[in-house]
């Protein structure tokens, strides 16, 4: 099934060829990439194929065939991976900066929390929304035009349920 999203002005074709895959993978890419639409048809300016056989991956001039074993726990977050890459390297054509951030918005006014993984941005926006009165604009990634302007933002919510301490075992967190 085919599948056109938008994120930041850049538009990419998923074509899966595996049943049921797609609003899986859709799921995890809301969580990382901010998607402005989802279409059935139009002009890209990547396409993807995604079919099952030995696991392979084939770049030609705007699109990518990946090849692989379908494992359902994994396959949908390895091609949001690919997107995600993807993306981040159409963002750069366009003109547009893609940051590890959550965002909120008062009075005209956005305030980006850039931070490495766990360490609150996402927890902190909330509280600034609900304590404060901000509005909420991106939990995990942020668009951004060259002017500090955001275009865009993911706005689904994953957040972890424990520290980097309980999972490295490392006083340092």
């Amino acid at each position: 099934m085919k599948q056109i999203i938008e994120s930041g002005g850049a538009k990419v074709c998923i074509d899966n060829k595996f049943e049921n895959m797609n609003d899986q993978i859709i799921g995890y890419a809301k969580q990382h990439i901010p998607l402005s639409q989802i279409e059935t048809s139009g002009i890209v300016d990547y396409n993807i194929l995604i079919s099952e056989g030995k696991g392979e991956i084939q770049v030609k001039d705007n699109s990518l065939e990946y090849t692989g074993e379908l494992n359902k726990n994994l396959f949908a977050m390895d091609i949001v991976c690919v997107l995600s890459g993807l993306f981040e390297n159409l963002y750069t054509q366009k003109g547009i900066f893609s940051l590890h951030s959550a965002a909120v918005e008062k009075d005209g006014k956005a305030i980006i929390l850039a931070g490495t993984s766990s360490v609150g941005k996402t927890a902190t926006a909330i509280t600034l929304c609900k304590d404060y009165g901000f509005t909420f604009c991106s939990a995990d990634r942020t668009l951004v035009n060259a002017n500090l302007e955001i275009i865009a933002g993911t706005t689904v919510i994953a957040m972890r349920n424990r520290t980097l301490y309980e999972d490295f075992g490392d006083e340092r967190y």
